[in-house]
């Protein structure tokens, strides 16, 4: 079985998904007691450093990787 995994630029919206992924990864993120949302956004859509320079793969529908 193959997965067609397709990469595209971060889209407003992929912010759930990406949460999801980096919460499975590391057992839980962040560890702060935030809204992983709003501080996953506050640290890369509003930091002009990161601006344009976010990448999420695909498999289907389903975020399952992201660069940032």
């Amino acid at each position: 079985m193959t997965l067609d995994i397709t990469y595209r630029y971060y889209q407003q919206g992929d912010e759930e998904g990406i949460v999801q992924l980096l919460n499975h990864s590391f057992k839980g993120w962040p560890k702060l007691d935030v809204d992983p949302i709003s501080y996953w956004k506050w640290k890369y859509v509003d930091n002009p450093y990161w601006m344009n320079d976010i990448v999420v793969a695909l498999a289907g529908d389903e975020i399952i990787g992201c660069k940032h």
